[in-house]
């Protein structure tokens, strides 16, 4: 099997989509940060614009966008993460981008509505579950590098949030084509490399609180999914030659 790699655009796009990618990446990452004590670390925003990357343009873009990218933005909030966001990051960006861009989906839509709702399902749960024991505490908020400001989320935020993610999942599933739903397991399967890779590094730096950042990370992996699937469903609707790559599978499992 051929897989590819790049999107059938000029090159000269090709590197404006990685140059502007990377820059997206960057400053979503650094544009709204929780910061974590125990590690130096901090949760941001930035995984939904690798993902929409990955999903839209490939791996290469997906992977460079996503490594370079957020590699730069730790340069400027968390220096000592740089080198290892750099290549974990690309890892799962290149993950993402070559099974989303390569997969081609025959399965059954009756399993598939019923497999949605066992996703929705755990990630609800999940959401709820991390929320409630990691999250439901005084967090400081950095904006752009403004300054911080301390706010207390409960734990009822998050369940309402884990069970409205939920809802969204099933409702895609039976909505939306076979394909979306690959893109979401595309995305989960990506996501075990920062969870997994944060770990070990974190491992290395800190020991055992490396612990602390596992939820952190899984909830980082699944609300970039939640931004980043719709938003790119939306973009290759709203432009009709970004969905070329996938257009023939896409029909096909309507």
């Amino acid at each position: 099997m051929h897989l590819k790699l790049f999107p059938e655009y000029p090159k000269s796009l090709i590197v404006t989509l990685l140059a502007s990618m990377t820059a997206l990446v960057c400053v979503a990452t650094i544009l709204f940060v929780l910061y974590i004590p125990a590690t130096g670390g901090y949760f941001n925003l930035g995984e939904a614009i690798i993902y929409i990357a990955a999903l839209l343009f490939g791996p290469v873009i997906g992977g460079f966008a996503g490594g370079v990218g957020a590699a730069i933005a730790d340069l400027i909030v968390a220096p000592i993460y740089a080198p290892g966001t750099l290549v974990i990051k690309f890892i799962e960006g290149f993950i993402i981008g070559l099974l989303a861009y390569n997969i081609n989906p025959r399965v059954n839509k009756k399993l598939w509505r019923y497999l949605g709702v066992i996703i929705g399902i755990i990630v609800s749960l999940v959401i709820g579950l991390i929320g409630t024991f990691f999250l439901s505490e005084e967090w400081e908020i950095g904006l752009f590098n403004l300054g911080t400001i301390t706010i207390s989320i409960s734990s009822l935020i998050w369940i309402i949030i884990g069970v409205v993610a939920g809802i969204l999942i099933v409702i895609g599933s039976l909505k939306f084509s076979i394909y979306t739903g690959f893109f979401i397991l595309s995305i989960l399967i990506g996501g075990l490399v920062i969870v997994f890779g944060y770990f070990l590094y974190e491992w290395l730096l800190y020991g055992y609180a490396a612990l602390i950042e596992i939820p952190l990370n899984i909830g980082q992996v699944i609300i970039g999914l939640i931004i980043s699937v719709p938003i790119s469903k939306t973009i290759k609707r709203s432009i009709p030659s970004l969905a070329d790559v996938h257009r023939k599978d896409e029909k096909y499992n309507q």
